[in-house]
């Protein structure tokens, strides 16, 4: 959910806290033309018909939708993903589960293992050398995961409703998107893990912050939030995590959800169906490489190629793989609502 509306609010609201773990049996896909990037498609809210795609090395071949269980299928709401140690992380926020495919061998993709966050309402994913760290508006706050036995160790509270989090040294930056009132917050948190997770330092940004980009010791932030009218409007936020300041900029009114990668050693963020190169002022250049692309619902670079994920909310939809010099590699059609996207 890259919009969330008011009444899914609510629903969540209501959601009974409980925590438990579960393995289903392994599903083994083989692939001659292996998937070297996959892209996860949310899928509508409460019709559990999410969907995870591959496109090879050459980005010339899609698969999908990968075969996941027919019995027990990807679920409701594919809200983020990621990969460590040869396993693609599947956050799946209205199935409240972490759907885990071991993609480390070179022939298939074997599926199996899902660990049960019932009630926790999962975001998104980062990780250290041991554990996966999960936010969570269930809780408010974020779920502790150890790698290798897949048991929820911990839970760190941050009194509010976190989504993206970055881990760096040690430390956790967490944006926190709504407070424990669900009213609008805007703060990143920073989280010190040892010896104790225990939160060192607090940012104000602006009004509901959402995706993360650290590059170098800048912590860039993009936010979208809701005036009296409920018009979204769209800016940037940049941590400076030396001198501890903080520099906003405010784009306007923006339509399309807004998110942020960098390429060629600069900064890109897409507001109001286009990408913009941002300035050192945070401000956006008109003038830049990429088209000018409609219905833009995600954004997400390798450092190589830009997938460009476009949608009218209703299956199929359509991701473009975009050159860094702005040329369109290839467009591919995938299910409802493309949103994450990651590289084997």
């Amino acid at each position: 959910m890259k919009k969330n509306s008011l009444t899914i609010l609510m629903i969540f609201i209501f959601t009974i806290l409980f925590f438990n773990s579960c393995l289903i049996d392994p599903q083994e896909t083989k692939n001659d033309d292996l998937s070297k990037y996959f892209i996860l498609c949310e899928g509508n809210f409460q019709q559990s018909n999410s969907s995870l795609w591959g496109i090879n090395e050459d980005l010339d071949s899609l698969t999908g939708p990968i075969y996941w269980n027919s019995e027990n299928p990807l679920g409701d709401v594919g809200q983020s993903m990621a990969i460590k140690d040869g396993r693609l992380f599947i956050v799946m926020n209205n199935s409240h589960s972490l759907e885990i495919m071991d993609v480390s061998l070179d022939d298939s993709l074997i599926f199996g293992t899902s660990i049960d966050l019932s009630g926790m309402s999962p975001r998104y994913i980062a990780f250290d050398e041991n554990s996966a760290f999960v936010s969570a508006w269930g809780i408010e706050g974020i779920a502790v995961i150890n790698l290798q036995t897949y048991e929820i160790t911990d839970t760190i509270s941050v009194n509010g409703l976190p989504e993206d989090l970055i881990y760096k040294n040690g430390k956790l930056f967490v944006a926190l998107n709504m407070d424990s009132y669900w009213e609008t917050e805007n703060k990143v948190l920073e989280i010190s893990l040892n010896p104790l997770p225990t939160i060192t330092d607090t940012f104000e940004v602006l009004n509901r912050p959402e995706k993360l980009l650290l590059n170098g010791d800048n912590l860039f932030v993009t936010n979208i939030y809701y005036d009296v009218f409920w018009n979204s409007n769209v800016g940037i936020s940049k941590i400076n995590l030396i001198n501890k300041s903080v520099f906003n900029n405010e784009h306007g009114k923006g339509f399309f959800a807004s998110d942020i990668i960098k390429i060629n050693e600069n900064i890109y963020q897409s507001f109001n169906g286009k990408i913009f190169k941002l300035n050192a002022d945070l401000s956006l250049e008109n003038s830049n490489i990429f088209d000018n692309y409609s219905n833009i619902y995600s954004m997400w670079t390798d450092g190589d190629f830009v997938f460009v994920g476009q949608s009218d909310y209703i299956a199929p939809d359509t991701v473009k793989v975009v050159e860094s010099n702005g040329e369109i590699k290839n467009t591919f059609t995938v299910g409802a609502l493309p949103g994450a996207y990651c590289r084997k």
